[in-house]
């Protein structure tokens, strides 16, 4: 399990070709500086998990955020909110409990199970630790600053993430003069 968290309009790193001796070159861009996290859990038993928990920043849920998605039959994402568009440890729990522990419970049959992720705050705390124990899940937590390298997500499924949301953001850019609005709907998509 981890989690990335994205500035809707903002890519990763991006290079700009300029004059000589121009000071502050800038990349232009929406201006929004809305926070989206996306965690994603995956099963070395091959147990499907769903595909992924977005959290918007917001105080509720906003039709217009999910307008246009459409899942195929089967894929179920799941979607919440927070004041900064982060994790805490509600979420966290929240994850635990109807991701993780829903859809790997039934194949593990009472047998234990690993979680790895990384020492975030939103699962360290006794509430987590106490509801793994109890389901027969050892939490295993990668060493600080280290999971960049260690974490499975970080190096297979974020890092590519990243990228080709930095290669579509320029290009929406490029073809819009950067006039391009980013906003959570047109994230999902």
């Amino acid at each position: 399990m981890d989690e990335k968290r994205f500035m809707m309009g903002m890519a990763a790193k991006v290079k700009v070709i300029c004059r000589t001796g121009q000071k502050n070159p800038r990349l232009t861009h929406s201006g929004n500086r809305t926070w989206v996290t996306v965690i994603e859990s995956v099963s070395a038993a091959g147990v499907p998990i769903p595909p992924i928990v977005v959290i918007n920043q917001g105080s509720a849920h906003y039709m217009g955020w999910y307008a246009g998605i459409s899942t195929a039959k089967g894929d179920v994402a799941t979607f919440a909110y927070s004041p900064k568009g982060w994790t805490d440890s509600k979420l966290g729990m929240d994850l635990l409990v109807n991701n993780f522990e829903k859809y790997t419970a039934p194949v593990a049959k009472d047998r234990w199970r690993l979680l790895i992720l990384d020492g975030h705050v939103s699962h360290m705390t006794w509430e987590f630790f106490d509801y793994c124990l109890s389901h027969k899940i050892v939490p295993f937590c990668l060493p600080p600053h280290s999971t960049h390298l260690l974490q499975p997500l970080d190096v297979g499924l974020f890092g590519p993430l990243q990228r080709h949301y930095s290669n579509t953001l320029d290009e929406a850019m490029e073809s819009s003069d950067g006039d391009t609005e980013i906003n959570k709907g047109t994230f999902l998509k």
